[in-house]
């Protein structure tokens, strides 16, 4: 069974794009926007996870934790496709460490 599973997440991920670069906002608990080569940017909805929308109870204390988490850091960024809203829909690495 580890070993389907294994095989399982290499195929899911096998096919991904990665961005690398640094965050210069964050809009809510699971959404960030990366500035990357060329002064690019792009909005990021962090996968698997679901955090409060802004309004909605302990909204702001969900963005500073990613912020706190992802300020002044350079990470990676695995995607495979956007979301109806054009944002990417990735898995944040940083240090090497999930940080979705």
């Amino acid at each position: 069974m580890k070993y389907l599973l294994s095989l399982l997440f290499l195929i899911t991920f096998s096919a991904s794009e990665s961005l690398t670069g640094k965050v210069i906002r964050v809009i809510d608990g699971d959404t960030l926007v990366l500035l990357f080569a060329g002064n690019k940017q792009e909005r990021i909805r962090l996968l698997d996870i679901d955090a409060p929308e802004n309004g909605q109870d302990f909204s702001e204390k969900s963005r500073q934790f990613l912020a706190g988490m992802v300020s002044g850091k350079t990470f990676k960024v695995d995607y495979k496709k956007r979301d109806q809203y054009k944002r990417i829909l990735g898995v944040v690495f940083i240090d090497g460490t999930n940080g979705n």
